[in-house]
């Protein structure tokens, strides 16, 4: 399986536990009246929002989405395409400068940073 695709199952899969923790916070605060329930299921939901923050899943999907499609398009235009040494080597350089893009520009998360900003209240 690609790595885009795994990240977009891994973003995918916080923000659907992230909305049932949710709903579990306030059902659990409607019917039972549970605070140490609701304080705990509160925490979770805290803990899921901070990790979609710090890991940045969706914008590393799209990156990764974007970089697998030029990939295969340099592929397809080795395969196909190229018939002399001269195209082969602009192929290659459009190669390595994809290379020295996403190695350059690959999305990172704010890491710790999410957690100062949730208790500063907000990105500075």
């Amino acid at each position: 399986m690609s790595k885009h695709r795994n990240y977009l199952w891994g973003f995918r899969c916080l923000v659907i536990l992230g909305l049932i923790v949710a709903a579990s916070v306030t059902i659990s605060a409607l019917c039972w009246h549970n605070a140490a329930l609701t304080g705990s299921l509160s925490t979770i939901v805290l803990l899921l929002v901070g990790l979609q923050n710090a890991l940045n899943f969706e914008e590393t999907a799209y990156f990764q989405l974007v970089l697998h499609g030029e990939a295969k398009s340099l592929r397809d235009r080795l395969r196909y395409i190229v018939t002399t040494e001269e195209e082969f080597r602009t192929v290659f350089d459009e190669f390595l400068s994809l290379r020295k893009r996403s190695s350059e520009q690959l999305p990172r998360g704010q890491g710790m940073g999410a957690v100062r900003d949730m208790y500063s209240g907000g990105p500075r």
